[in-house]
């Protein structure tokens, strides 16, 4: 299509040159008037460092001000876009830092109804000002005691792991084949190694632009994973969750989108199934809560003196997937037993 030279068109493109050109300058401006130096964000950590307490967590928002979580290396930080839909269970107090100078044109109306709904949610207990930044500390309900963590390193020593072929023949597999069991045990990190390079460990992987602590599994073509705890309280509520992060670890950066097929997660308590949970990679993350009093466990007798409570039997893990694309899936999942309400 062809404009003609006209006095209208001449106008046109000369004001929609100084529009871009004045647009450029207010973006540079912009870019310039959020910056946080170093020396600015070292004044709220020195502060929490002082005042932090056994229990507490610390945020940064937003979360891609990596600047901002640099002065907190040795203590527990949590990456989130939305800290008023994260589990914070397992902490007694909230440090919040916040940069509403990065993000007073498109973030700061976010945050501004992220803090109001955390002060709905928690006790907000002070807000401190440091130049720029703002340091907000919640006070979080009493957490639920953990009656037990899959994922501790005392855990993974106790239990036992193996890949052996399914009990019904998957489409495509043969049947036959023989218990491997992964015993080469490594207490750091505390990973399994087995036989080609096969790993079950404790591994933090970035999963929907937040990284979690979780066990790190990877299925065998036409194999079942089998991760097995003994003498497990079995009563309380399970809280499970499963999805897909990078493909490798230690090697494939965070940006790279997961990847792999579906996997199914068995979970069967003293060798009956009790479910089958199953994550896509469109899914990411998947969450679940299991109540013990619900479910239909077919359990003997306990012997006299016992409580339901000193019960204690076997739960396992099995992993599977119908097929694998990749030397290795970026799948991982999380486990704990928590006191029921």
């Amino acid at each position: 299509m062809h404009i003609p030279n006209t006095y209208i068109s001449d106008r046109l493109f000369l004001w929609l040159g100084v529009l871009a050109a004045l647009f450029a300058i207010f973006m540079h401006y912009g870019i310039a008037t959020t910056d946080v130096t170093r020396k600015e964000w070292a004044a709220p950590a020195t502060f929490v460092k002082k005042h932090f307490q056994p229990g507490d967590v610390i945020g940064v928002l937003p979360q891609w001000a990596l600047q901002g979580a640099e002065p907190f290396r040795k203590h527990p930080i949590l990456y989130r876009e939305d800290f008023s839909t994260t589990d914070l269970t397992r902490y007694k107090r909230l440090w919040l830092v916040v940069a509403p100078r990065l993000g007073k044109w498109w973030f700061r109306k976010a945050f501004q109804t992220q803090l109001h709904t955390l002060r709905k949610l928690y006790w907000h207990k002070k807000v401190h000002h440091f130049g720029p930044l703002e340091l907000h500390l919640f006070q979080l309900p009493a957490p639920l005691p953990r009656l037990y963590d899959f994922g501790t390193r005392k855990r993974l020593r106790q239990a036992e792991v193996w890949y052996a072929p399914p009990e019904k023949p998957m489409p495509g597999c043969s049947t036959q084949g023989n218990i491997q069991w992964m015993k080469r045990w490594q207490s750091k990190p505390g990973w399994w190694r087995g036989a080609g390079g096969d790993f079950f460990g404790r591994l933090r992987q970035e999963i929907g632009d937040s990284p979690k602590e979780c066990l790190w599994a990877v299925p065998r073509t036409c194999q079942v994973l089998h991760v097995r705890y003994r003498l497990v309280p079995l009563h309380g509520t399970l809280a499970l969750g499963h999805g897909f992060g990078t493909a490798s670890p230690g090697k494939i950066t965070g940006t790279l989108p997961p990847s792999g097929p579906d996997v199914k997660l068995s979970l069967w308590i003293e060798n009956q199934k009790v479910r089958d949970f199953v994550v896509s990679q469109k899914h990411v993350w998947r969450q679940y809560s299991l109540d013990f009093k619900r479910l239909k466990l077919s359990l003997p007798p306990l012997p006299p003196g016992l409580s339901p409570k000193q019960r204690t039997g076997s739960v396992e893990f099995r992993i599977s997937t119908l097929r694998r694309t990749k030397p290795r899936l970026g799948y991982c999942f999380q486990a704990e037993l928590k006191t029921s309400h």
